[in-house]
């Protein structure tokens, strides 16, 4: 268990009391009698029979149904552990030593908070969701989501490290561009973890009939946000556009944002916006582009070939394109086309099925 728990400690900064509870009822199965097993089979046969692998589908089952049984045990603090671990060793060693089990603990803490979990309280994350988009907006104590991404497997326990390793415990507000899977797919995952403030979508968005079964089913929840057609996002603009463009049925309305991270730095998005979507928000924040130093372009619609058109990108002009994008995706994203007006404009390229999550903070460190 310790091993497991140092690596979650180093990679999310969480740990979860429930590990040895996990490990009890997992690994002497494993290790007892699924690899002996195993070896065992294949020496004798040459192979391993459909009936073994059954018994390692069953096994992987298992440790799924005990994590989706407690999600929320993983959102504990490594301070916890820290605690407890020091006072504990030191109590029985030293029984007199409490105290300086204590000090050495907040110690260790302040330590924990400074190295494993990100300090910084101005910044901008394009969240590594897979085939979706999902932005992380923090400034301070606030903290508020752009997209929700995809329902992915990782599902409650994926957005509680995800988000975790930030230091978020609640989001102020969540804007979704559009009303695609995947950017709405993982409200579900993300509602049962942490408690949401508000939800914005736009107007028009909220009269069809995907918009009403949303509403209907967060109003359905246990604490639901309340749903606001605006004012729900404060720390960014927000903007709604329109296309005409026949090919963007369902995207006919779509919400972009400007997040002023300093007064020269500056992250645009538009969702899954298009050609026609892309000439119009140019034009309404015009004086945003003309005022930010260092922008920040996440590529639309994942780096399709009706995104990201060379006549925007000129106006833009960012130093920094991100791609949010799925690994080996089916749908091909980003597209060669794209690509080629994306490398023309100059740009440096972050690609989070390469790099994970990109994180832009206001003192200027990617």
């Amino acid at each position: 268990w310790i091993p497991i728990a140092i690596l979650d400690l180093l990679r999310d900064g969480l740990v979860s009391p429930f590990t040895p509870i996990l490990s009890l009822l997992t690994i002497p199965p494993l290790t007892l009698v699924l690899y002996p097993l195993t070896l065992l089979t294949l020496a004798l046969t040459g192979g391993v029979p459909a009936w073994v692998f059954f018994l390692w589908l069953q096994g992987f089952k298992g440790l799924l149904f005990l994590l989706d049984l407690f999600p929320l045990v993983f959102s504990v603090s490594c301070s916890v552990g820290l605690i407890s671990g020091l006072c504990l060793t030191l109590v029985r060693r030293f029984p007199r030593r409490i105290p300086l089990g204590v000090v050495l603990s907040l110690i260790l803490i302040l330590l924990s908070q400074s190295f494993l979990i990100p300090n910084s309280p101005n910044r901008v994350i394009q969240l590594d969701v897979g085939q979706g988009d999902s932005a992380l907006i923090q400034e301070g104590a606030r903290a508020e989501l752009v997209d929700a991404g995809p329902d992915s497997p990782t599902g409650a326990e994926g957005w509680i490290r995800r988000l975790g390793r930030y230091g978020v415990t609640r989001l102020d507000g969540v804007l979704l561009t559009h009303l695609d899977l995947d950017h709405t797919g993982g409200l579900h995952s993300l509602f049962s973890v942490l408690p949401v403030r508000c939800l914005e979508i736009s107007t028009p968005h909220q009269r069809t009939q995907k918009g009403r079964a949303i509403s209907s089913w967060v109003h359905s929840l246990p604490g639901a946000p309340v749903i606001l057609s605006s004012g729900c996002i404060q720390l960014s603009k927000v903007g709604w556009f329109r296309s005409n463009r026949s090919g963007a049925k369902g995207n006919e309305w779509m919400a972009g944002i400007v997040r002023k991270i300093t007064e020269r730095d500056a992250y645009f998005s538009l969702g899954d916006g298009d050609f026609a979507q892309e000439r119009e928000f140019a034009n309404r924040f015009r004086r945003e582009i003309i005022s930010s130093r260092y922008r920040i372009w996440k590529v639309g619609h994942h780096g399709s070939r009706f995104s990201s058109d060379f006549l925007f990108l000129s106006k833009l002009n960012p130093k920094e394109l991100w791609i949010s994008v799925g690994r080996k995706n089916r749908y091909h994203h980003p597209s060669s086309e794209a690509m080629t007006r994306i490398q023309l404009s100059g740009g440096l390229i972050h690609r989070t099925d390469r790099e994970g999550d990109l994180v832009y903070r206001a003192d200027g460190s990617i």
